[in-house]
């Protein structure tokens, strides 16, 4: 570099500073003369600068700047957020939760993460010890919480081989499982193909037959309507009624049921020795428990057969309802042998069985009254159908 940069006069390569106008050379050479001699600098490099350098002070200024440290910035502080209630309330339960967790508890936690498959077995082992004896079960339960305590009291919680073992064993269970009922539907697919390869003609006649009902189908869906769904209520309310306490009890203290009255009195029957009006106490039992179930199953199959089928078997019910509540109090019991038997038994809790008796004959009737509305429902609709059809034409 023969010519400083900023005033195009002579300069030496020992020169650090322009002894004309103070441009620091040596800063200029190590930015732009990297492993290059200074010679070798394009002419438009030295325009370029002496362009920029000329609408900068002078070098007063240029001195001053390197003289000059650069000063750090002042950290900007970031906005504050606004700490809603949902924040403040998980930032001071997550304070509460780090000075207050045992680390007994937590490891209990953590035995239940890594080894799953063996709290799975233990729940189930403990709901099958609870549906047999209940103080059994709630021992069982504790002993299983102080053994869990036990092993997580002073050492670290890992996954147990035998945890690992029983999940693999249920995988390959499970996928058994699975791939029985794919091999089963791959296995009738192959029938029904080589079924259809000797067959042809029945094969497409039942393919016919398949597509004629499809419609049918589509439209029995959409005959389901507010009556159904009303008569599907009040099958079940009298199932409702039939285990559901109503205020009454008894001497020992516990909640009366129709269900539970009639129990009591076929096991005194039973154990007097009348076990036939133990028997037809049984009977009528089952008979108010079975008639809603099938009621139900009829209403929702919703064919031309099934609701035949539901009116009747609500007509049964209402009329075994209204019979077994007419001969209930103590003056209107026959003198049959068996039916005097059957009724006697029942005298002592005539007010609270009359109760939820007389809910259940409304119920009953209200079920065979929609039943009947829904089986002559579509005669109905063909009759108006007809009707329309035969205005149209006049027009």
């Amino acid at each position: 570099m023969n010519k400083c940069p900023n005033c195009s006069q002579p300069v030496t390569d020992q020169d650090a500073y322009c002894r004309t106008c103070g441009f620091n050379l040596a800063k200029y050479r190590r930015d732009y003369f990297t492993g290059e001699e200074p010679e070798a600098a394009s002419n438009d490099s030295l325009q370029e600068t002496q362009e920029m350098k000329q609408a900068a002070p002078q070098s007063s200024w240029l001195d001053d700047e390197e003289a000059k440290p650069a000063e750090p910035a002042e950290p900007t502080e970031p906005p504050k957020r606004e700490l809603t209630r949902r924040s403040y309330q998980s930032q001071e339960r997550a304070e509460k939760s780090k000075s207050a967790v045992n680390t007994t508890a937590e490891r209990m936690f953590q035995w239940m993460r890594e080894n799953t498959t063996i709290a799975f077995c233990v729940g189930v082992a403990l709901l099958v010890i609870m549906s047999f004896s209940r103080e059994i079960g709630w021992t069982a339960f504790a002993v299983s919480m102080i053994a869990l305590w036990w092993v997580c009291r002073n050492k670290e919680v890992s996954q147990y081989e035998a945890d690992k073992n029983l999940t693999d064993e249920f995988k390959q269970t499970t996928s058994k499982v699975f791939d029985s009922f794919d091999d089963r539907e791959s296995e009738l697919e192959e029938k029904k193909q080589h079924f259809a390869s000797k067959h042809p003609k029945v094969h497409v006649k039942v393919e016919q037959h398949k597509t004629k009902l499809k419609p049918a189908k589509k439209a029995r869906k959409h005959d389901f309507g507010w009556v159904q769904i009303a008569a599907v209520m009040t099958a079940a309310i009298a199932l409702i009624l039939l285990f559901a306490g109503y205020g009454f009890t008894a001497g020992s203290g516990s909640r009366m049921t129709i269900a539970s009255v009639f129990f009591e009195t076929g096991n005194a029957l039973m154990q007097s020795g009348q076990y036939v009006p133990a028997a037809i106490i049984y009977a009528v039992l089952a008979a108010w428990i079975i008639l809603p179930i099938f009621t139900l199953l009829a209403i929702v199959q919703n064919t031309k057969g099934s609701r035949v089928k539901a009116f009747f078997l609500s007509l049964l019910e209402t009329v075994l309802v209204i019979y077994v509540t007419y001969h209930l109090p103590a003056g209107r019991v026959v003198n049959t042998q068996f039916i005097y038997s059957v009724f006697s038994g029942l005298h002592s809790y005539a007010v609270a069985l009359n109760a939820s008796a007389w809910l259940l004959i409304f119920d009953s009737l209200l079920t065979t009254g929609l039943t009947g509305y829904s089986m002559f429902e579509p005669l109905a609709q063909k009759q108006r159908a007809k009707k329309q059809e035969q205005a149209e034409k006049k027009d």
